[in-house]
């Protein structure tokens, strides 16, 4: 879980990094990034302001419908335990990402 909490902030950053360089006028060029040795890699094919491979409506991971972090959210999902505190506040930043991307 820890592996996939550093994936998560990873990815978060990588969004960061790449939304600025959208910013600067250069969508048009491909960006590709990646987190070495974590399932969950985050990719970008930089077109159209697009943050991660298969992004639509602000996904932050590959596939990640429903919420969900890491890569086709099999078995990785970030909600596996109902009773964890830290649920929430991913849940609120998950949301909080979605919104700033629209």
């Amino acid at each position: 879980l820890e592996a996939l909490e550093d994936a998560v902030l990873t990815g978060y950053s990588l969004f960061q990094k790449e939304k600025m360089v959208l910013n600067e006028g250069t969508s048009g060029t491909a960006v590709t990034t990646s987190t070495p040795g974590s399932k969950g890699s985050v990719t970008s094919g930089g077109s159209g302001g697009s943050v991660a491979s298969g992004g639509s409506g602000g996904s932050v991971a590959s596939g990640g419908s429903g919420g969900s972090v890491a890569s086709g959210g099999s078995g990785n999902s970030r909600r596996t335990n109902p009773s964890d505190n830290s649920s929430d506040s991913d849940a609120k930043s998950y949301a909080d990402l979605k919104h700033r991307v629209q």
